[in-house]
């Protein structure tokens, strides 16, 4: 590892430690962080992102629809990925002061108060800030269908108006590099979505010798959207939480609830939704990887849920990078 830059090799970016140092240096303490509400967050105002959405696109002059607008056929409009700008243009310096005050909010309108907080601390840590990510809208907002997708470092987010059998408008993903190196400590200081982790290795400690064995797995998954490809009809891999017993269902219903802390209702509860018409959480497996543990404590630092609806893989080594797609079956 070069001193002077983290280079994370799944992520391709580099970030000089100088500059890390600075863009984390006006936060509190990484503790309380996570839930303090953003300064943007306070002019959030009480509309539906969706209808946001409208107004942004309504705002925009043609040069700026040439570079970010596309069809809602258009490929990349459900494509996720761990680090990519969806087009070159960056927030904060291709649209005007109310646009760039519309884009904060319709983020603001996707997102709880646990998610406002803990996605600025990440924006701030892995890409200097909201303004450096990047915005793409696909269909047309005055008809049914239309999306707008928000991607950069460690983030791909959308808000979706068409009536799709998809939570959060498709596959979704978020990660945190939390300090100056790519290789996080092994308990992971300062890292917003750590305590998902937390959660799901009280699973582990919870379950006895032979639900050990069957949720440990040897190797993890890749690190790409087709780890979170659903199955409808299985296999999935690991435990099933309907093998379960109330206890230990209740730290996975506690892990489930800290997954979903960080998006807005509606988006909660149609994730919810399709699990539950899929068999609920009693079809869904849980699965720990021995693979890629940070200090070989045998805390585990990746590890997935997977079910007829969904799939949720946690991948926290170096540090956190998450895939998320949850769908209608």
């Amino acid at each position: 590892m070069n001193e002077k830059n983290r280079i994370c090799p799944d992520c391709g970016d580099a970030v000089s430690r100088r500059d890390f140092i600075k863009t984390a240096a006006g936060a509190a303490a990484s503790a309380v962080v996570a839930a303090k509400t953003p300064v943007w967050a306070s002019t959030w105002r009480e509309e539906k992102p969706e209808a946001l959405v409208k107004r942004f696109y309504e705002s925009l002059k043609p040069e700026q629809k040439e570079k970010m607008c596309f069809s809602w056929d258009h490929a990349d409009r459900l494509k996720v990925a761990n680090n990519w700008d969806i087009v070159p243009q960056k927030i904060g310096t291709f649209y005007t002061g109310d646009q760039q005050q519309m884009l904060k909010d319709i983020f603001r309108g996707i997102v709880s108060e646990d998610g406002a907080g803990r996605f600025a601390k990440q924006m701030k840590d892995d890409y200097g800030g909201f303004e450096k990510y990047t915005v793409a809208v696909f269909g047309d907002p005055s008809t049914p269908k239309y999306e707008w997708v928000l991607t950069g470092r460690h983030l791909t987010m959308r808000c979706n108006a068409a009536p799709e059998s998809v939570a959060f408008g498709g596959p979704i993903f978020y990660g945190h590099q939390s300090g100056p190196n790519d290789k996080e400590n092994p308990d992971h200081p300062g890292n917003v979505f750590w305590k998902q982790a937390q959660l799901a290795n009280k699973v582990y400690a919870a379950l006895d010798g032979k639900q050990q064995e069957k949720a440990l797995l040897e190797k993890s998954p890749g690190d790409d959207e087709k780890s979170i490809k659903i199955k409808k009809t299985g296999p999935w891999n690991g435990l099933a939480v309907g093998e379960l017993s109330k206890d230990q269902k209740a730290l996975v219903e506690d892990t489930m609830k800290d997954l979903l802390a960080p998006y807005r209702a509606s988006d909660v509860e149609d994730a919810m939704s399709f699990i539950k018409e899929s068999g609920g959480l009693d079809k869904v497996h849980i699965a720990f990887y021995k693979d890629n543990d940070l200090g070989d404590d045998k805390v585990w630092d990746r590890w997935k849920l997977e079910g007829p609806a969904m799939a949720w893989y946690f991948r926290g080594s170096p540090h956190v990078h998450t895939w998320v797609n949850i769908a209608k079956v």
